[in-house]
């Protein structure tokens, strides 16, 4: 949801002469001269409606600004902030847009067509989010962004609902938690793109490269795929349906990872019946998966940080070539569990602002029943298997380092 910086404030008289002078420019005029501001101050002034095509406004702070209905065309806004600005139905088709900062801004119905969007080269952002074009949180509904290039572009969690990314360079972005309802993405490129938790609802991906995306905790289910690349995609296979709760719980908790709380739903399981459901390629960092019975579950290929297993029943349920990091299997029985490939490692404890602390947390199988269990190729570095019942485990080709209670 896009964020007001308050009411914008008219144009200074020297500003506003300088438009009209850009405007005679245009049309080609006697006297016209073209608005040329580099690094300027200009947060929450107010440009609606005005003719500001080709303008030169780059490294520009234009956060909180209005510029509805206005016509950017072909302007050269290398490297500007535009938090929190509207840009409702304003004309950017092929602007270079290289390193903008589009965070919580409003872009409803704006058209982007053939504009640069990648990342910038020279600039870098000094409030943390490095030199990225960014949208996060913007509100891009109904925009044309066809043919642009968003190479590597943070659009997570945009709302762009009835969007048009159509024939879009959409290489290494990121839509985690990003609302795609009804979107146009048809023949956009999308390898190694990361879509965690994002809305695909009806939306139109035929045709589009999907090389390496990651599309974990998407529901693919009502989205056109037709003709789409979905080589080494991690996404959730057509048959590996889950109950109608199950499936509103996973897409909830794809949202809040991709928030980090501040939307969706953490997915707490405990105590439900979940025998032999798929979840393979699912997210399921910080879920809550105790004292479950997970017989049979399918976690193939998940992300599992900080996951919590305590004392569920994981009976022949399969981890290969899972990601495990700091979760916890105490108590939890996993007779005849395959682990395949699996890598578990410790799980880094960072301090709020994101520094590291040194300190870690291990996946712990504390009182585990390991009877029958399969590790054979798994990468188990710093697991605690203190107390845990090791009868007929498979270690063979397992890589162990540092572990503790190891029978």
């Amino acid at each position: 949801m896009a964020v007001s910086l308050g009411t914008a404030r008219p144009l200074s008289a020297e500003l506003s002469k300088k438009i009209k002078l850009h405007t005679m420019f245009t049309e080609g005029r006697p006297g016209g001269q073209r608005l040329m501001i580099m690094q300027g101050k200009m947060a929450r002034l107010k440009f609606d409606n005005l003719m500001l095509k080709e303008v030169q406004m780059a490294a520009s702070d234009l956060s909180g600004a209005s510029f509805t209905r206005g016509n950017l065309q072909g302007s050269d806004l290398f490297g500007s902030d535009f938090s929190s600005a509207s840009l409702r139905q304003a004309n950017l088709n092929k602007c270079d847009l290289r390193g903008c900062n589009f965070s919580m801004a409003d872009l409803t119905s704006a058209e982007i067509r053939g504009a640069d969007l990648r990342a910038g080269q020279i600039l870098k952002w000094s409030r943390g989010h490095g030199n990225e074009t960014s949208f996060s949180g913007a509100t891009l509904d109904n925009a044309d962004l066809s043919d642009t290039d968003l190479e590597h572009a943070n659009l997570q969690n945009v709302s762009a609902i009835g969007s048009k990314f159509k024939d879009a360079n959409l290489y290494a972005v990121n839509l985690s938690g990003a609302n795609l309802k009804d979107a146009d993405l048809s023949g956009s490129k999308l390898k190694d793109a990361v879509l965690v938790g994002a809305d695909v609802t009806n939306a139109n991906l035929s045709y589009s490269d999907l090389t390496n995306a990651n599309l974990r905790n998407v529901d693919l289910s009502s989205a056109n795929l037709e003709g789409a690349n979905m080589d080494g995609a991690l996404a959730r296979s057509p048959g590996a349906a889950l109950p109608k709760e199950i499936e509103e719980m996973i897409q909830a908790h794809g949202k809040w990872i991709a928030t980090n709380g501040d939307e969706g739903v953490r997915a707490d399981f405990t105590g439900k019946d979940l025998t032999s459901l798929d979840f393979s390629n699912c997210d399921l960092r910080g879920a809550l998966l105790s004292q479950c019975d997970l017989s049979r579950a399918n976690f193939k290929n998940c992300e599992l940080m900080l996951t919590s297993f305590v004392a569920s029943n994981l009976t022949e349920a399969d981890f290969s070539e899972a990601l495990i990091s700091g979760t916890s299997f105490t108590d939890a029985v996993l007779t005849n569990a395959m682990f395949v490939s699996a890598k578990m490692v410790r799980a880094e404890i960072l301090a709020p602002d994101g520094s590291k602390t040194g300190r870690s947390l291990r996946v712990g199988f504390r009182g585990a029943e390991l009877i029958g269990t399969i590790f054979s190729n798994a990468r188990l570095d710093g697991v605690d298997l203190t107390d845990s019942k090791q009868q007929g485990v498979n270690w063979i080709g397992a890589k162990i380092e540092e572990c503790e209670g190891l029978a």
